[in-house]
């Protein structure tokens, strides 16, 4: 079958400083991380789309994708579908003004015959 994962990063006000001591929230789309994996097979598709929200701190960031992994690899793949990552940039504050983030680790994309497009919008930095 189809997969679709869709995502919208915090869109409200500014985040209380003094919430649970955590100094670093990300306003991400998707946060696609630590060995996630999707497949699918016949020729079912894999769609991913991530729009960043509106980030308040320099040292995170609103990406509309985040790709992140230590040591286990993120995949996301196909028999024979299509794969769409489509990823569009927060606003605000921010280190890194990217669509799509990678953050760090081994992200793998594939299909055995499928086509792939990946699309990333940042924002001006």
């Amino acid at each position: 079958g189809h997969v679709a994962v869709r995502g919208k990063g915090w869109q409200g006000a500014a985040w209380n400083p003094a919430d649970a001591g955590y100094g670093a929230y990300y306003a991400l789309g998707i946060d696609y991380v630590l060995g996630t994996s999707v497949s699918t097979n016949g020729t079912g598709t894999l769609t991913l789309e991530g729009v960043g929200g509106i980030n308040y701190n320099s040292n995170s960031h609103g990406a509309g994708i985040n790709f992140y992994s230590t040591t286990t690899a993120n995949s996301l793949s196909t028999a024979g579908g299509a794969i769409t990552v489509s990823g569009t940039a927060g606003t605000g504050v921010t280190r890194a003004p990217s669509g799509i983030q990678l953050d760090g680790g081994t992200t793998h994309i594939f299909s055995s015959s499928g086509n792939i497009a990946v699309t990333g919008v940042g924002a001006p930095s």
